[in-house]
Formats: C-alpha cells, sequence, structure tokens
C-alpha cells in the first residue's frame, strides 16, 4: 500500500526527521541553550524540592493505631513502591495475554517532526528565531506545550478509527501501557506498548498509520512478533533498511513508502515472550523513584530527576495554556506512565493486602510473590473475592439518596474462600515529632464513623469493564 505525498506533505518535510528511542535532538551551543537550561534547572528543583519536602513531613511523623505507633521509614516506604509498580506492571502484562483472546503486543515510539523541536537539521526553530528573553521563554513553552498536545491526541484519534468501532477492538479484547518521554531539549515523545485481539491486527496497523498521517507526526517505530510483521509485509511494500541502534547493532528496519512509519521485529529471547515483552518495558516502567542509597546507580538517578523535573514543566505548561478554574486548583505533576484500567484498584488491593490475608493466602498456597495483582485480579473476576467499601454519609437529597465523599472510604470489608476482614481505614493518629523538645504533637484526630449507630452506606467493588473503566459500584443503603 502506498501512501501518497499530498496524505504527507508535512510529514516530508523534514526527511530526516529526529527519532525518539535511539537518536536524541543534538543540541550545540546556540541562543536558545541558556534558555533551556534555566527550565530544566527550574523543574529539576521544582522535583528535589517537592521530593526533599515529602521526605521531611513523612519522616517527622508517628503513626498511633489501635496496635501500636509506627515510625515512617520513607525509604523503606520508596523500596515497596518499586517492587509495587514491578508486581502491577509484570501482572498487567499477564492479565492481558490472558483475557485478550489471540494476544498480539505491538510496541509503537511516536516523535514529532522537526517543526516542533528547538532546533532541527542545525538551524533554530523559525518559530524561535530574533527572540530573546520573555519573548523567548514564552515561545519555547508554547512549542513544547504544542507538541504535547499533538501527542497527547493521538490516543483519540486512533481510538476513532473503524477497527475500534463495530465490536472489533474494544476494551475487551485490547489493553495499553504509554510512557511519555523528553528528548534532550525537552520536546515529547512517547512510548506505547499495545496488546490486541491479533484477528484484528491489520485494522489496527492501517488506523496507526492514519494516525500518525492525520496528525503529521514524526517518525513512527512499530515493533511486531515475527508472525505478525510476516503478515504486515505481505499487506504493506516495504523497503529494507540496515541500521545502527542506539547500542551498535546493526538492525534492520522496514520502511513504508511516503510516510514516516517503519517496522521492526520484536526479538523473543528464549522462547518466552511474556518474559520478553515485560523486559522490554522495564527501563521506563522500573525507574520512576529515586533511592536515597549507593545501590541506584548515579546515571539512573539523574535520568529519573529529569523526567520528575520534566512532569512539574508540563503540568506548569498546562496551567499556563488550559487554566484549571475549579476551587482555583492547579494541575500537579503530569503521569507520565499510564496503564488502561484491567486489574483492581491499586488503592483497594493496598487495603485488602492486609498482614492476615496474606498470611491466609500463603497457608492455602495462593499467594504470588510476583505477581499478586494479577492473582487478586483473577479472584474478583472469577466472583470468589468479595470487597465491600463502607462509606459515611454526610447528608442526603431530597429523595433521599446520599450524599458522600467517594474517594473517603472509612472501612473494607472482604471475603474468600472462608476468610473474612474488616480494615478499618481511619482509626489512627498522626503525631508531629518537635524538633526542639522532641515531644509528640497531636496533628490528625482519628474520626471514624460508628457502624451501629451512624449513617453510612456499603458499596459492593466489582471488577466489570465501562468504558475506559473498570469499576462499576453498584449502592445498597443500610
Amino acid at each position: 500500500m502506498d501512501y501518497t505525498q499530498k496524505n504527507t506533505k508535512k510529514s516530508n518535510s523534514s526527511k530526516t526527521p529526529l527519532f525518539s528511542y535511539s537518536i536524541s535532538t543534538d543540541i550545540k551551543k546556540t541562543s536558545i541553550i541558556p534558555a533551556l537550561n534555566e527550565f530544566k534547572y527550574t523543574y529539576k528543583k521544582v522535583a528535589i524540592d517537592k521530593e526533599k519536602a515529602k521526605r521531611n513531613y513523612l519522616s517527622n511523623r508517628i503513626v498511633k493505631s489501635s496496635d501500636r505507633m509506627s515510625i515512617i521509614d520513607y525509604d523503606e516506604r520508596v523500596k515497596r513502591d518499586i517492587n509495587e509498580d514491578i508486581n502491577y506492571k509484570n501482572s498487567f502484562i499477564e492479565y492481558s495475554y490472558d483475557s485478550i483472546k489471540n494476544c498480539s503486543p505491538f510496541f509503537i515510539t511516536l516523535t514529532l517532526d522537526g517543526n516542533y523541536h528547538l532546533k532541527s537539521k542545525g538551524k533554530i526553530n523559525e518559530e524561535l528565531q530574533g527572540l530573546e528573553g520573555r519573548e523567548l521563554n514564552e515561545a519555547i513553552n508554547f512549542l513544547h506545550y504544542k507538541g504535547y498536545s499533538k501527542i497527547r491526541a493521538f490516543n483519540p484519534i486512533l481510538r476513532g478509527n473503524r477497527v475500534f468501532r463495530n465490536n472489533k477492538l474494544t476494551t475487551k479484547n485490547r489493553a495499553s501501557i504509554t510512557a511519555l518521554e523528553p528528548h534532550k531539549d525537552w520536546t515529547p515523545h512517547e512510548h506505547q506498548l499495545h496488546f490486541i485481539d491479533n484477528t484484528y491486527m491489520l485494522g489496527f496497523i492501517k488506523a496507526v498509520i492514519n494516525t500518525v498521517l492525520k496528525l503529521e507526526l514524526g517518525r513512527t517505530q512499530i515493533v511486531a512478533t515475527k508472525r505478525d510483521l510476516d503478515i504486515i509485509k505481505k499487506h504493506y511494500k516495504l523497503k529494507e533498511k540496515i541500521v545502527k541502534d542506539k547500542k551498535n547493532r546493526y538492525v534492520k528496519e522496514y520502511h513504508l513508502k511516503n510516510t514516516p512509519v517503519f517496522f521492526q521485529e520484536f526479538i523473543i529471547k528464549d522462547g518466552n515472550e511474556l518474559k520478553s515483552v515485560s523486559n522490554y518495558l522495564s527501563s521506563y516502567v522500573e525507574t520512576k523513584h529515586i533511592i536515597n542509597d549507593d545501590k541506584q546507580d548515579k546515571k539512573v538517578k539523574k535520568e529519573i530527576l529529569e523526567y520528575h523535573g520534566y512532569a512539574y514543566y508540563l503540568a506548569y505548561l498546562k496551567d499556563m495554556f488550559e487554566p484549571k478554574r475549579v476551587y482555583g486548583k492547579y494541575h500537579k505533576k503530569v503521569r507520565r506512565i499510564n496503564y488502561t484500567q484491567q486489574l483492581i484498584s491499586r488503592t483497594v488491593y493496598k487495603r485488602i493486602m492486609t498482614k492476615n490475608f496474606v498470611e491466609h493466602l500463603k497457608d492455602i498456597g495462593e499467594y504470588e510473590t510476583k505477581n499478586m495483582y494479577y492473582k487478586a485480579t483473577t479472584m474478583l473476576k472469577q466472583n470468589e473475592l468479595k470487597i465491600y467499601k463502607y462509606q459515611e454519609v454526610f447528608a442526603r437529597r431530597a429523595d433521599n439518596t446520599p450524599k458522600f465523599e467517594k474517594n473517603n472510604v472509612n472501612y473494607y470489608n472482604f471475603t474468600y474462600k472462608g476468610y473474612d476482614e474488616l480494615v478499618d481505614c481511619k482509626s489512627y493518629d498522626i503525631y508531629k515529632i518537635d524538633p526542639q523538645t522532641q515531644k509528640l504533637i497531636l496533628e490528625h484526630k482519628s474520626k471514624q464513623i460508628d457502624l451501629s449507630i451512624d449513617d453510612f452506606i456499603i458499596i459492593e467493588y466489582k471488577l466489570e469493564r465501562n468504558a475506559n473503566k473498570y469499576i462499576n459500584e453498584s449502592l445498597e443503603i443500610f
């Protein structure tokens, strides 16, 4: 299949656009460098200050629950978060393979053409030429925001294609993970992993190509397994090129004529596709947290800090160009890594995986050390695990329906194969340690409801797909 110059006139305005994961923008010293470095310094400092503030706050607090006094260990908390991220990522991939019929993975890297970079082909971007000071800063902000908006528009436009309608690629047979990252000049690019029913593979590939052309994106890489790539080759006229990757290895690229789209083969190691997919994603998903010790590589810490600063910078751009007027709130740090919702909610999972429940699962041989999110989701799907949320009613409407804060849960009650536990979410006090006197100062007093007298509702937590959301809540008033 050939795509005409008419459909790609802007995409082809730069014959060698910058590519994301293997080639970053090479910026030499120009008039825009001081402005860019100032942005980087400012938002890396924001990231550092936020991290310090969080560490200082939590490390100076003591939690008093019904059974004991606990000192919050910030570093241990970070390590738990890292393990949970790995658990969630691995569980997501395994569950995708189990729940999606004929599951095939596709890795897509989206980039922007030279029109969105600060410098391209040795020349400063036309929108920045001749500008200095505040005008230059504002122009860089707007250029980055336009690029971010274009990358962000990809998924909604992609899902508007025919293959995502008419009960073909629905929420039941597709899932995805996306990771937004900056180039060296902080122009955004995005890595995506899609799991789809490969019955609709050709329709999906066509939709990706059409969306890339419609948005006039830069070089777009699609990595597919050999079985899928062989089928794609039969339906598209692809030109083979041998190039060096970022590790100086020679690899084959298959380019689609008159488009910025090219394909590569996904290498499956040791015949284990699931593990290979998981390893492919590790560098994006598992380097989100900075550990305050010598075990984490300094280069990795520097990269994580860069990403954190970039996330705060994007939030700043959204505040500037998408003002949020509700209650005077501002955009917070942008979430760079996103999953479609198909696993049990992280909040619910953390609440029900109590010490006693974990011991029970170990006793009956059902505890998974690596992929417990997958296991818990399967337990819910099979309707063996039942979870209920108890929430306080703070007012009632004219028709006597309750008003309550959706995310403000007082208790979780869950049952599984004879096990029953009521988890208290509110019966704890928080004390601040006075740095001078070392005395405890009560900062937060528990405000738990009385289940025998207070007005509350019970909401059953279910695992059902509903558009892009999996949670369907049915209310029962007591």
